[in-house]
């Protein structure tokens, strides 16, 4: 394997120097000053939530800053030289330069590259890596519920994955939800060669990054949660030094996997550089389910006598296509000497293995007796007992299966799961119908996959073809698309069961497994009052919606009356931050005097049930049309007429759900909302949609309206003639601080979400 290292480094003058050394050569070419790798780092920052693809919008933005003259053409060289597996090994030791995704930059995520990887390293030159082991232990430590809901990939890590491995060769260690204490035990336990992390995200406490644990006491949450969810447990951050310090105790560690959101690039580096281990982490945000995906896939390929490198990039092959940029891993070695290490003897033991039993096979001296290997001594040579191959590897040897199996008698598993309800705003903002597919098989093999979608009125099919690994293999769910879906909403379709089958059959025809699943379709005005649904609130906030314009019209003359007959609405423009509050004041009193006058009235007598339980859940949301022109609304149709009317003059407005009650707020400047989203410290970071723009604590939000950042309206104060402005704030900032704060349900940023959400 050819090994090249790029070394990032910063003159005298605050300019990226790389050099580039291979085969005793080197070369120097200069590149952009640091502050460009500054703003790419806030850039990126700003994107956290993002996906890869638009991600790799940002960074193409940069490209020219991060292509030095002469460099593209001795990248090209050097790739089109090659014959086989190479790696570019990328070394920085300042953190603005580290702490870039140079794996993106150079190779982006999605585009076709040939054989070459990008890793990290912590040194240019170290010592040789250690010889693969027959078997180590590692430690497996998850948290299944420190966010508030149950992460399904964590549990499935923490129940399936003993079932998925060869216990010979991989000797487990479980830890599931563990505090303080019981972790940086486990950690300082001598013997453990792989330690693997699942923990929803890394967290920053204090300015230091933290493993988050589970708290050893209890304490009152400041959010309600519905009673179909576990509520969530208090969390204990342990800062990385103080784990890094417990797992120096142990002399056989080798490799730390943190499976978590956002632990790829700073986390994984102050591992590897502390312990000298190799760290692999995701860069961004990964999908629960993809990240057990990974950990099912990545350790499967280990076991047969793959690298760390060759197992992650195997499985970015997987789950990548040929349009779409995804995130995979990043890989951080003590040294470019490490490119090639791997913990498991794995296929050599099982090769060698296959290759004594065949020629003794071959020259006839071995025999089968009472189920157990024998063998018969030749003339001259002493008797040789068999060497048995590993029971991970045997099944993915040509020369162990001497007759081919149809793939129907492969034992194939197939996971599938689509999402129980889809709402047009749900599928319109571009979450995929269905959760999570993969399929598990003893050997590998190729097998064609058929998802058939059932309207009632249409049908649409995805059709893929899998290549197949042995264990479990994941299929990338982004591209699955149903037509039959979209044609329901351009119908106006109301609430239906729809159906999706998927089948597995092999190359010639033939039917392995089907599985179907049927899930809710909703009504485009219908809501569901649920934690996976709050995200999309925004999706039912339409600024250009003929009602919020008729609104604007009127409310432009009663800003008028409020100041200065020039006034005009511009959000958050004026020198003044009181202007803020003095055009949603001009809003307030528009819908609440004559020139609009809108009555309260209750949620529509037949409410929206859950497609589980079969309880009222949510309502029918009147459009902001519909609540202009008939001069009627809900509390929550209210609220997000306000957030409308309050979006389309440029100011930032948030929803607010309490037990059995919405209301509004706003953003008094926009410096605040910004540095809100982008500075929250302690924060635990998933890729649970909404994450963005969702805020639970109720704490957390008190303290933004005490500090003058937030201000909250109670909404149905427009329907009183004889309520103000001021008094509809007073009463709404008051009450939920002194009795509603164990009420709160979630609050949503419309303006933060507009990046993932747009209006119906």
């Amino acid at each position: 394997m050819s090994t090249v290292t790029l070394n990032l480094s910063l003159s005298p003058a605050e300019n990226v120097v790389f050099t580039v050394s291979s085969n005793g050569s080197r070369q120097t070419f200069d590149g952009p000053a640091v502050g460009v790798a500054e703003k790419l780092q806030a850039d990126i920052k700003e994107h956290e939530y993002s996906d890869a693809a638009l991600r790799a919008r940002v960074l193409r933005r940069y490209a020219e800053d991060f292509d030095p003259p002469g460099f593209a053409p001795w990248f090209q060289q050097w790739t089109s030289d090659l014959d086989g597996d190479s790696v570019l090994c990328v070394h920085a030791e300042d953190v603005r330069l580290s702490s870039l995704p140079w794996e993106e930059i150079l190779l982006p995520t999605g585009n076709a590259a040939g054989r070459v990887s990008v890793v990290r390293v912590c040194q240019l030159n170290g010592e040789s890596h250690p010889a693969a082991a027959a078997s180590l232990r590692m430690l497996l430590a998850g948290w299944t519920n420190l966010t508030g809901y149950p992460l399904p990939g964590v549990i499935r890590e923490l129940q399936e994955f003993p079932r998925k491995v060869d216990s010979r060769h991989l000797q487990l260690q479980m830890l599931a939800d563990a505090t303080r204490a019981q972790f940086l035990e486990a950690c300082a336990t001598d013997g453990i060669g792989v330690l693997h992390l699942s923990p929803p995200s890394l967290v920053l406490e204090s300015g230091q990054l933290a493993v988050p644990t589970t708290g050893a006491s209890p304490k009152r949450s400041s959010s309600r949660r519905p009673s179909a969810t576990t509520s969530s447990r208090p969390i204990d951050a342990v800062p990385l030094d103080d784990v890094n310090e417990a797992l120096s105790k142990n002399r056989h560690l080798r490799m730390v996997v943190v499976n978590a959101c956002h632990a790829g690039l700073r986390g994984c580096e102050q591992i590897a550089r502390s312990l000298k281990v190799v760290a692999i982490g995701w860069p961004a945000m990964v999908n629960d389910d993809v990240a057990a995906d990974f950990t099912f896939y990545f350790y499967q390929r280990l076991l047969e006598g793959r690298s760390p490198l060759l197992a992650v990039r195997s499985f970015a092959r997987t789950i990548g296509t040929a349009r779409l940029p995804v995130d995979v891993p990043v890989l951080w070695l003590p040294s470019p000497e490490w490119v090639s290490w791997r913990p498991f003897a794995g296929a050599d033991v099982a090769v060698e293995s296959v290759k004594k039993v065949a020629a003794k096979k071959r020259t006839g001296t071995s025999k089968r007796a009472g189920g157990r290997k024998m063998t018969t001594p030749t003339p001259g040579h002493p008797p040789e007992e068999a060497v048995p191959a590993p029971a991970a590897l045997v099944q993915d040897s040509p020369a162990i299966v001497s007759v081919p199996v149809s793939p129907a008698q492969q034992g194939l598993h197939l996971e599938f799961r689509p999402r129980q309800s889809i709402n047009p705003a749900l599928l319109v903002n571009g979450l995929h119908p269905i959760e999570h597919i993969s399929i598990e098989s003893p050997s590998e093999q190729q097998v064609h996959l058929c998802i058939e979608c059932d309207t009632g009125s249409n049908i649409s099919t995805f059709r893929q073809t899998v290549q197949l690994k042995k264990g479990a293999v994941p299929v990338n769910t982004t591209d699955i698309h149903f037509p039959s879906l979209h044609e329901l909403i351009d119908r106006e379709a109301g609430r239906r069961r729809v159906s999706f089958t998927a089948t597995l059959t092999s190359p010639d025809g033939t039917t392995i497994s089907g599985q179907t699943r049927t899930a809710l379709w909703m009504g485009a005005k219908e809501w569901l009052d649920q934690e996976d649904t709050w995200a999309f609130i925004p999706a039912f906030v339409n600024p250009f919606d003929e009602g919020v314009l008729k609104v604007f019209d009127y409310a432009k003359k009663v800003l008028r009356t409020l100041g200065h007959p020039n006034d005009t609405f511009n959000g958050y423009q004026s020198p003044e931050p009181e202007y803020v509050s003095t055009q949603m004041k001009a809003i307030f009193q528009t819908l609440r005097d004559d020139s609009i006058g809108i009555t309260y009235i209750s949620p529509p007598g037949s409410p929206v049930f859950d497609s589980v339980s079969k309880r009222p859940a949510g309502q029918i949301v009147r459009t902001h049309t519909e609540v202009v022109e008939h001069k009627l609304g809900t509390c929550h149709d209210l609220a997000l007429l306000i957030a409308a009317c309050a979006e389309y003059v440029g100011i930032h407005p948030v929803i607010v759900l309490i037990d059995g009650h919405t209301f509004v707020g706003y953003w008094l400047t926009d410096k605040a909302q910004q540095e809100y989203w982008g500075k929250r410290e302690g924060r635990i970071r998933t890729s649970k949609f909404g994450e963005g723009w969702t805020m639970t604590d109720a704490d957390e939000l008190v303290k933004l309206v005490a500090q003058g950042d937030i201000a909250l309206v109670e909404a149905t104060y427009v329907c009183e003639r004889n309520k103000t402005f001021d008094e509809a704030c007073t009463y709404r900032k008051t009450t939920f601080a002194l009795e509603e704060r164990d009420k709160l349900d979630v609050v949503i940023d419309v303006f933060a979400a507009r990046g993932e959400v747009q209006p119906l």
